[in-house]
């Protein structure tokens, strides 16, 4: 059970990064940031560091995304307009990836890939 959990958990991060809920992303600036998603993001998150904003679409509605570094991991956290959260993604070591998830994705998946970075996906 739990490898087809990391094996979907990845799946559908590949899915998403290349996705089309991406495609229209554009870099903006923390003024152009909606409040409500701003205070959400720095009361819960206060140590962030090197952050970065993206605002994008998803079924027509307005999606901004804050990237972010903490204690050594990278973070992407997509809210909606009004401060809520989405989705949230955490850099994780390969190293850590169960080694039948690893195996699934290179053998059956990319055959002829290299894992090189994994995230975690939390909806």
């Amino acid at each position: 059970m739990k490898t087809q959990f990391w094996i979907t958990t990845i799946l559908a991060t590949l899915w998403i990064a290349s996705g089309p809920a991406h495609a229209s992303e554009k870099e903006v600036s923390k003024d152009q940031v909606p409040k409500a998603v701003l205070e959400a993001f720095e009361k819960t998150y206060p140590n962030a560091k090197e952050v970065e904003f993206e605002q994008g679409m998803i079924e027509g509605k307005a999606v901004y995304e804050i990237e972010y570094k903490e204690n050594g991991r990278e973070y992407e956290i997509l809210y909606d307009a009004d401060g809520e959260i989405l989705q949230k993604e955490e850099s994780i070591d390969v190293e850590t990836l169960p080694e039948p998830v690893a195996q699934a994705i290179i053998a059956k998946a990319y055959s002829k890939a290299a894992l090189e970075e994994a995230e975690k996906m939390i909806k």
